[in-house]
């Protein structure tokens, strides 16, 4: 193993903190609690002391923090590069786009103070689905609601 490859998770730490991002993010993985059947992430009763899930209680968190891989690492790190250095235009906003999900995206000004981003689902992991709604990682102008649509 090469002296680069064992040191590019030391430097991507140190870029991603030049650059304000973390490696570990809040709120990324729903906790499994005990539920009913059509319960988004519930699991049942126990059956022989085997599997089953806690019951919530009143102010048990929902959901809980995760250390990113190197490859999610790096793409947040590239989102926050890209939007900490963009001025929100729109053509700065395609070449984002681009740069980050690659060919494919589909970006449209409704002209309403609305941008909608068409991004293919098929090359788009759980990580970058859950960044794309509930992260800001796209630059954007005050005001300016991204509307995104996995296709």
């Amino acid at each position: 193993m090469s002296y680069a490859y064992e040191q590019a998770p030391a430097r991507a730490g140190e870029v991603g903190k030049h650059v304000g991002q973390f490696r570990v993010i809040n709120g990324y993985q729903l906790r499994k609690f005990f539920g009913f059947r059509n319960s988004p992430n519930a699991l049942g009763f126990s059956q022989k002391r085997l599997g089953g899930a806690q019951w919530y209680r009143k102010r048990d968190p929902l959901s809980d923090s995760v250390r990113l891989s190197d490859d999610d690492y790096r793409f947040l790190i590239k989102c926050r590069i890209l939007k900490n250095y963009q001025i929100g235009t729109l053509p700065n906003l395609i070449e984002a786009c681009l740069f980050i999900f690659g060919e494919g995206c589909h970006i449209v000004d409704n002209y309403d103070m609305t941008v909608s981003i068409s991004v293919p689902s098929a090359s788009t992991s759980d990580f970058k689905k859950f960044a794309i709604n509930h992260l800001d990682i796209l630059p954007r102008q005050a005001g300016v609601q991204y509307l995104f649509n996995l296709t």
